[in-house]
C-alpha cells in the first residue's frame, strides 16, 4: 500500500477513534504508524489502548514486537511474562485474545523483529535476549522451528531462569502441560525457592482439575514469597469456583488487602466471593468502590448491575447497564436481557419492548425471542408476539410457552380451530397444566363441541384439591350442560357447586360471594339463551326449508341444482384446505344462494327461451332480494370467519347470496366487484354454479358434455372466475362428474336430506358425508 494511501487511512481511523474508543481501531492505528515510521504516535497508541483496556492482549503482544524492533528490548522478559500472566490469570474476553487473523495482520512487524534479532545474533552469538526474542516470535509463526531454537537456547543458557521460564510459559500457552510440568520440576530441583515455578505448577494442576496439588503448590508459593499477589489471587479465584467463599474471603482480606489495600483484583474477587455467599450488600459496596477507583470497565459494571438487581435497586442497575451497552464494542445478549427483564419488572413495558425489538433486530437469538415475545404479549401487541412466537417454534417445535401463547392469541382472534391445535400440542408436552385444559374446554365450547368441553372439565375438577377452583369448574360444567339443553345435568352441577358454596360460607368473603353469585346468574342466562337458540334454529331451518320449497314449486330446477352446487363448492373448499368453520358457512351460504328467486315472477323464472334485457335486469334482483332476506337471519351455531392468514376477504353467508354472480374482471352483478374485492366464498360458488348450469338440462337448452363444460370453466379463468379457485376445481372435477352426474346412490341419499337436517349436522358429519359420496 502506498504511503499516501496509508496516511489517508490513518486520518480516517483517527476520526473514527474520536467518536468511539474501540480497541481494534487503536491497534490498527498503532500498526499503521509503525509502517510509516511515525514511532512516537505508534508508541502513544500502544500505551493508550493498554491503559484503557489493560487486558487487551493483542496490544500487549504487538507493543512488545514494536519495542523489540526498534531496539527497546531490555525489558523483554518482563513484558512477555506480563503478557502470559494476564492471559493465564485474568478474565480476558475472547475478542481480546490474539488469533490467526491478528498474526496475519501483524506479520510484517513480527518478521521485522525476527530479522532484527538474527542480525544481532550474527554479530553476538551469546545475546540471550535476541535468541529469546527470535524463539518467542517464531513460536507465533512456526512451532517446529521455534522448538529447535529453544532446544539450542536451553542447552546454551541452562542456568538462566528467565529463558527457562519463557519456554515453560510457551508450553503452557500451547497446552503442552506434560512438558511444562516436567520442566518446572527440574527448575524447582535446582531452585527450590523459585516461587513462580510453584505458581505455574499450581495453575496447571488447577486447569486440569487436580485441585489438591494445585492449591498445595499455590500455598507453597505464598510461603516462599508472602507478599506476592498472584498466588493469593489465583488461590482465591479457584476457591470461589469451588464454592469455598469464606476461605477465599479470609485469604483476600487478611493477606491480599494487607499487602495491597487498593489492588483492583483483590477487591474484585472479594466482591465475587461475597456475591457467591449471597451477601449482596457487601458485594455491592465493593463493586461501587471499584467504580469509584476508576476501574469501571463494562465487565465490572455488568456484575455490579447484577448485584443491584438482586438487591432491588433497579434504577441504579438500569443506569449501569445502559453505560455498559454504550461502552461495549460488540453485541452482548446478557446486557440486553437484563435491561429488558428489569424494565419489565418495574413496569416500563414500553422501554422493555423497544429494547427487545432492538436486540432481536441485531440477532434473532432464541432466548431474546422468548423474552421479547412474552413482553409483546403483556403489552398487548399480539401481532409482534405472534411473529416472535412463530420464530421460536421454527427453532423448537416443542416450546410449551410458544404454543400456549399462540393458542391464546388465536383464541383472542376467535380462530378457535387453530387455537385448539396449539393448546392440544401444548397439553401433550405438559399434561399437568390445568390452564391449558381450561382453554381447550373453551375452544371446544365455541366450536359447539360441548361434550368434549365437559369431558375435560370433569377430569380437571376430579383432580383439583382447591375447593374454590372446584366450585368454579362446577359452575362451568353446569353452563356447558345448559347449552346442550340437559336440564338434569345442569341442575346436578349447579346444586353441587351451590351446596359446596353454602357449606363453606363461614370462610368465604364478600368478594367471593359476589363472584359466585355472578357465576350463578351467568349460568342462568346461558341456560335461557340456549333454549332460545334452539327454538331459533328450529324455526329458522323450517323457514329456509319453506322458502326453498316455495322456490321449487315455482322452479323445479332449483332443488337439485342447489344441492349439486353445494357439493361442488364444499369439495373445492376442502381441496383448498379451508378451516372447518369456513366450510360450514359455505355449506349454508350455498344452500340459500338462490333464495332470492322467491321474489322473481314465475313468467321470468320459467321462461323457456333466453331472457330479454328488461327481464334479465329483473332476474338479477334475486341476488339483492336474497341478500336482504339472509342478512337478517341469525345462525347461532355457525362461526363465520371473515379473514385468516391466507385470505383477507372470506365473506359471510349473506355475501354468498349477494355476490355469487360477480365476475373476476368486474363485469358481473349486482355491484361490479373485481378480483379479490369479491368475497372468497362467493368466488367458489360462482365456479360451482356455472359448472352445474353448463352440465344441466333446462327448458331452453340441453346440458353440455362434461369435457366441454370443464373447458369453458378453464378458459374463463381470470375473466369470469378467480384463477386460484379454478385451479383447485380442475384438480377434483373428474371425481365430481362421477359423483354428481351419474346418479350414484350416495349422492341421491345426500340430496334426500332436508335443509333442516343439513343445518343440524355437525362439521364432522358434513365433511364426512360429502367426502364419502
Amino acid at each position: 500500500m502506498k504511503e499516501e494511501n496509508l496516511e489517508r487511512k490513518i486520518e480516517m481511523l483517527e476520526k473514527t477513534l474520536s467518536v468511539k474508543k474501540n480497541p481494534d481501531t487503536f491497534l490498527e492505528l498503532a500498526l499503521l504508524y509503525d509502517k510509516v515510521e511515525r514511532f512516537f504516535e505508534a508508541y502513544r497508541k500502544f500505551e493508550q489502548v493498554i491503559k484503557i483496556y489493560p487486558n487487551y492482549l493483542k496490544a500487549h503482544l504487538f507493543r512488545i514486537a514494536f519495542l523489540c524492533k526498534w531496539g527497546k528490548k531490555e525489558n523483554f522478559f518482563d513484558m512477555v511474562e506480563k503478557y502470559f500472566y494476564i492471559k493465564f490469570f485474568n478474565e480476558v474476553p475472547m475478542e481480546f485474545l490474539v488469533n490467526d487473523e491478528d498474526i496475519r495482520r501483524g506479520y510484517d512487524l513480527i518478521t521485522d523483529v525476527i530479522q532484527a534479532s538474527e542480525k544481532v545474533i550474527s554479530f553476538s552469538r551469546d545475546s540471550i535476549i535476541d535468541w529469546s526474542i527470535k524463539a518467542f516470535f517464531l513460536s507465533l509463526l512456526d512451532k517446529k522451528e521455534s522448538e529447535l531454537i529453544f532446544s539450542t537456547i536451553l542447552s546454551k543458557f541452562s542456568d538462566n531462569l528467565r529463558v527457562q521460564l519463557l519456554y515453560v510459559l510457551i508450553c503452557i500457552d500451547d497446552q503442552s502441560y506434560h512438558s511444562a510440568v516436567n520442566h518446572l520440576k527440574r527448575i524447582i530441583e535446582s531452585n527450590p525457592l523459585f516461587d513462580d515455578a510453584y505458581i505455574l505448577l499450581g495453575y496447571i494442576y488447577l486447569k486440569q482439575h487436580i485441585f489438591v496439588q494445585g492449591i498445595n503448590n499455590l500455598k507453597k508459593a505464598m510461603e516462599i514469597n508472602p507478599r506476592k499477589i498472584i498466588p493469593i489471587l489465583l488461590l482465591a479465584k479457584n476457591l470461589i469456583l469451588m464454592g469455598k467463599y469464606d476461605e477465599a474471603i479470609d485469604i483476600l482480606q487478611n493477606r491480599g488487602l494487607t499487602i495491597e489495600p487498593s489492588n483492583f483484583e483483590i477487591i474484585y474477587y472479594l466482591a465475587q466471593a461475597y456475591k457467591g455467599k449471597n451477601d449482596y450488600e457487601e458485594a455491592s459496596k465493593l463493586y461501587s468502590k471499584l467504580i469509584q477507583m476508576g476501574y469501571s470497565g463494562w465487565e465490572i459494571k455488568k456484575e455490579a448491575a447484577q448485584v443491584l438487581t438482586l438487591l432491588g435497586e433497579y434504577k441504579e442497575a438500569v443506569s449501569l447497564l445502559l453505560e455498559v451497552k454504550q461502552d461495549l464494542p460488540i453485541f452482548d445478549q446478557e446486557v440486553y436481557e437484563n435491561l429488558i427483564v428489569i424494565n419489565e419488572r418495574i413496569g416500563n413495558l414500553d422501554e422493555a419492548f423497544n429494547l427487545a425489538k432492538e436486540a432481536i433486530s441485531i440477532q434473532e437469538k432464541y432466548d431474546l425471542l422468548k423474552i421479547g415475545a412474552k413482553i409483546a404479549f403483556r403489552k398487548g401487541d399480539f401481532s409482534t408476539a405472534y411473529t416472535w412466537y412463530r420464530k421460536i417454534l421454527e427453532r423448537n417445535s416443542k416450546d410449551f410457552e410458544a404454543l400456549y401463547y399462540l393458542g391464546i392469541i388465536e383464541l383472542s382472534r376467535m380462530r378457535f380451530g387453530i387455537s385448539e391445535k396449539y393448546f392440544e400440542e401444548a397439553s401433550c408436552i405438559d399434561p399437568t397444566k390445568n390452564e391449558i385444559k381450561y382453554f381447550l374446554a373453551l375452544n371446544y365450547a365455541f366450536q359447539d363441541k360441548i361434550q368434549n368441553a365437559i369431558d375435560i372439565l370433569v377430569k380437571v375438577k376430579d383432580s383439583l384439591k382447591d375447593s374454590i377452583k372446584s366450585k368454579i369448574i362446577s359452575f362451568n360444567i353446569a353452563a356447558a350442560y345448559s347449552i346442550l339443553g340437559n336440564v338434569d345435568k345442569t341442575e346436578q352441577f349447579l346444586y353441587e357447586a351451590i351446596l359446596d358454596f353454602t357449606n363453606h360460607l363461614r370462610n368465604i368473603s364478600e368478594q367471593d360471594i359476589i363472584f359466585f353469585t355472578t357465576l350463578l346468574f351467568q349460568t342462568r342466562v346461558v341456560y335461557e339463551a340456549s333454549k332460545s337458540n334452539k327454538e331459533l334454529e328450529e324455526s329458522q331451518s323450517q323457514m329456509i326449508q319453506a322458502m326453498i320449497d316455495a322456490i321449487q314449486a315455482k322452479d323445479n330446477y332449483t332443488k337439485d341444482h342447489t344441492k349439486r352446487v353445494t357439493v361442488i363448492s364444499v369439495e373445492i373448499a376442502k381441496a383448498m384446505k379451508l378451516e372447518e368453520e369456513i366450510i360450514q358457512a359455505l355449506l349454508i351460504g350455498t344452500l340459500v344462494h338462490d333464495i332470492g328467486k322467491i321474489g322473481i315472477p314465475d313468467n321470468i323464472l320459467n321462461k323457456p327461451g333466453r331472457l330479454d334485457e328488461q327481464e334479465f335486469q329483473i332476474m338479477k334482483q334475486h341476488t339483492t332480494i336474497g341478500y336482504e332476506i339472509v342478512r337478517k337471519m341469525k345462525f347461532p351455531k355457525i362461526r363465520q370467519i371473515t379473514s385468516n392468514d391466507r385470505f383477507t376477504n372470506i365473506g359471510t353467508i349473506a355475501d354468498c347470496v349477494r355476490y355469487h354472480h360477480e365476475k373476476w374482471d368486474g363485469t358481473g352483478y349486482p355491484d361490479g366487484l373485481k378480483g379479490e374485492q369479491i368475497p372468497l366464498l362467493a368466488r367458489i360458488i360462482a365456479v360451482a354454479d356455472v359448472f352445474d348450469a353448463l352440465m344441466s338440462e333446462r327448458q331452453y337448452k340441453k346440458g353440455l358434455p362434461a369435457f366441454k363444460s370443464i373447458k369453458i370453466i378453464e378458459e374463463s379463468s381470470g375473466t369470469h372466475f378467480d384463477p386460484m379457485v379454478v385451479e383447485y376445481f380442475l384438480k377434483i372435477v373428474d371425481d365430481l362428474v362421477i359423483l354428481l352426474y351419474t346418479g350414484s346412490k350416495g349422492t341421491r341419499e345426500y340430496f334426500d336430506r332436508s335443509v333442516e337436517e343439513l343445518l343440524k349436522m355437525s362439521k364432522e358429519d358434513i365433511l364426512g358425508d360429502i367426502g364419502r359420496y
